[in-house]
């Protein structure tokens, strides 16, 4: 790109200014993604742009591994393990087709394991309990994100910082008792502009037509695991009013940086108290029937558009100290 300094330089072909969709383009990120039932987070991480060609097992030369989650779980009656599988679908260009995930706990249980990727998404599982999560498997994901290790929770996968071995538990105050609403019942999530990177999500949401009014979107399948949030630590990013419970305001998307409260932190990890990609709105599926890609779906719903800010900034670099959230 020819840029001339002080000017405005139009560049007429988009293609020039995205990101790499595969690795003989540029360099990808090392990614692990574990399945789960009730939330299908490798969809979302297609929808970036990936190419299919690089969702792999961990042994393929892929840079997106997927792992099979919800599995030695006391799973809700119908409800299966997340999905496992490669789809052998000849429509998809997935690098193994037919070949079946590792098992989450594989991943979670080896720390060095954990320190060859960049970034490790956890879908919900549909259970809120650390059966397959053994205490080995807690520390090592704290060692991994106090050695600078990107980590995404979504819903139950609240357990792995309520029961976490060290200073990731004092982050904040968690409960599976509250009410939430219905998931067929929209909500309004404000996104908090206290802070300069709520901000800019707002100004993203407007700009990718996620919001209609800023610092505003409608969200589905919002939850309440989240009690309360030490303000110090993290970052309180949106919220909603939560009618189900007496109208408490209600936290669903929070972000830290790790070691918590020390002053040289390198790791991060954000946590979703909703179901990232509704399937109420018509969103994606995983579990029997669906191996990958198979149930993922074209729309980009507005949560899932608040949380593709995130994933960028669950991998970017850290430079400035928390900021307490009024």
């Amino acid at each position: 790109v020819d840029v001339e300094p002080c000017a405005e330089n139009e560049i007429s072909d988009p293609d020039r200014t995205r990101l790499p969709r595969n690795q003989s383009e540029g360099t990808l990120p090392r990614i692990a993604v574990t399945t789960g039932a009730c939330d299908a987070l490798e969809c979302l991480v297609g929808k970036l742009g990936v190419d299919e060609s690089e969702f792999s097992p961990e042994s393929g030369d892929g840079s997106i591994h997927l792992y099979q989650g919800g599995v030695g779980l006391d799973l809700p009656q119908g409800v299966p393990a997340g999905r496992g599988m490669y789809t052998d679908d000849s429509d998809h260009d997935v690098a193994a087709p037919g070949e079946s995930f590792s098992l989450a706990q594989e991943l979670w249980d080896d720390e060095d394991a954990l320190m060859d990727y960049d970034i490790v998404i956890n879908s919900c599982e549909c259970a809120p309990d650390t059966q397959n999560k053994s205490i080995g498997a807690r520390e090592a994901l704290e060692a991994y994100t106090e050695a600078g290790g990107r980590a995404f929770l979504s819903h139950w996968h609240y357990v792995w910082l309520d029961e976490a071995p060290g200073a990731l538990a004092s982050v904040a105050n968690w409960t599976d008792t509250r009410t939430y609403p219905d998931d067929e019942e929209a909500q309004t999530a404000r996104i908090n502009d206290g802070f300069e990177d709520g901000q800019k999500l707002s100004e993203w949401m407007l700009e990718i037509g996620g919001s209609e009014d800023y610092g505003e979107f409608t969200l589905f399948e919002a939850r309440s695991t989240i009690q309360d949030i030490d303000t110090e630590l993290a970052d309180n990013w949106i919220t909603f009013d939560n009618l189900a419970d007496g109208g408490r305001e209600q936290s669903q998307y929070m972000s830290f940086n790790t070691p918590v409260g020390e002053p040289d932190q390198c790791g991060r990890v954000v946590f979703s108290d909703i179901h990232v990609t509704s399937e109420v709105a018509g969103g994606d599926r995983s579990g029997e029937g669906h191996p990958f890609p198979e149930g993922c779906s074209d729309a980009i719903q507005a949560q899932e558009k608040a949380l593709i800010y995130l994933l960028f900034d669950v991998g970017a670099c850290i430079d400035r100290e928390v900021p307490p959230i009024e």
